[in-house]
């Protein structure tokens, strides 16, 4: 008992001696259980297989057994003493192959097999189930305590993950032992939850725009519409335009000037036509009007152009003539004028 106090101040987890009652009556798994929790126990106390450990700890073992259990812990004990050292480990075995009958490493077997690595279920959780249900092999009796083959750990292991994720396995890392196989699938887990939470991240963003659309959507519609605040401030609803209302919008259906619902409408546009080609006939002869304008301008300064140049010109050759030929002019000229003068 006192080392049975010590086993609880240590922290490790007590026995469970309902569940040993419930292994009396057939639930294997939970005789398995109960013994690596001793096992655990025995190598916190220091427990050895010289005589006086395997005494002490058949001393434990009587306060934690109960019923037919003790009874046939206590009969093996006083058979067995004399003649084998262990014997405690000895009597532990045959209550073991009392829980455990034939055929227990098939079952163990097929457990590891259907075993799953679910959504709620992280990759250090079902590890510790798939290797809990492997160290319960060697517990068991009947020539079924064979270790299981490396190879065939490993299948069962990848086998209880996700398909997508056995993809990720090969492609990233060709390890065939346990441990390393462990550490893999911790690593593709961490990245799908990154993966997940950026998912989540563009997903709410995706929602969140749409809204704010439909916000600024609202708020352009919210533009003043009061008719009385003049033209300047009015604003159509229909066609997003300023300096008329809905009523006065002719592109609405709804709206009184819309061209059908008005029953002056084709006398109106026809009009509107009419005086947009009025508007451009002025337009055009004020246009010509203007040119004929300009070109007369130009003709009066090509006309003042040109007798600026002849009057030039002339000075030029008057002041450029020699003095003879001066002379001789004014004596034909004189000459001229007496020829020309009437006789008398």
């Amino acid at each position: 008992r006192r080392r049975q106090k010590r086993l609880v101040s240590c922290g490790s987890p007590p026995v469970d001696v309902t569940g040993v009652r419930t292994v009396r009556e057939g639930n294997w798994k939970a005789w398995l259980h109960w013994v690596l929790h001793l096992q655990e126990f025995q190598a916190l106390m220091g427990y050895t297989l010289e005589q006086g450990d395997q005494w002490a700890l058949a001393e434990d073992l009587q306060a934690l057994l109960f019923d037919e259990d003790l009874r046939f812990f206590n009969d093996v004990f006083r058979e067995e003493a004399e003649f084998r050292p262990n014997i405690t480990v000895v009597a532990l075995r045959q209550l073991t192959a009392r829980h455990c009958p034939p055929g227990t490493r098939g079952v163990l077997m097929e457990e590891l097999i259907q075993l799953k690595k679910t959504m709620s279920k992280s990759v250090r959780d079902y590890s510790r189930e798939f290797r809990t249900l492997l160290r319960m092999i060697p517990f068991l009796e009947h020539g079924e305590n064979e270790a299981v083959p490396e190879a065939d750990v490993v299948r069962m292991y990848r086998m209880g993950m996700p398909i997508n994720w056995q993809v990720e396995f090969h492609r990233i890392s060709r390890g065939w032992d346990l441990p390393s196989m462990e550490d893999q699938f911790e690593l593709i887990e961490r990245n799908e939850k990154e993966s997940e939470l950026l998912r989540g991240n563009r997903n709410r963003s995706k929602q969140q725009q749409p809204q704010q659309r439909s916000n600024a959507k609202k708020g352009n519609d919210q533009r003043p519409k009061n008719d009385n605040q003049g033209r300047a401030n009015k604003y159509c609803g229909y066609c997003k335009r300023n300096k008329h209302n809905n009523s006065e919008c002719f592109r609405d259906p709804s709206s009184p000037a819309y061209p059908p619902h008005n029953s002056g409408g084709q006398q109106s546009h026809r009009q509107h036509q009419q005086a947009q080609a009025f508007n451009g006939n002025r337009r055009a002869n004020n246009s010509m009007a203007a040119m004929q304008e300009q070109m007369e301008e130009m003709a009066a300064m090509m006309r003042t152009l040109k007798k600026r140049q002849d009057d030039d010109y002339a000075a030029t050759q008057f002041y450029e003539t020699p003095r003879h030929h001066s002379m001789a002019s004014m004596d034909d000229m004189a000459a001229m004028t007496i020829e020309g003068a009437p006789r008398m």
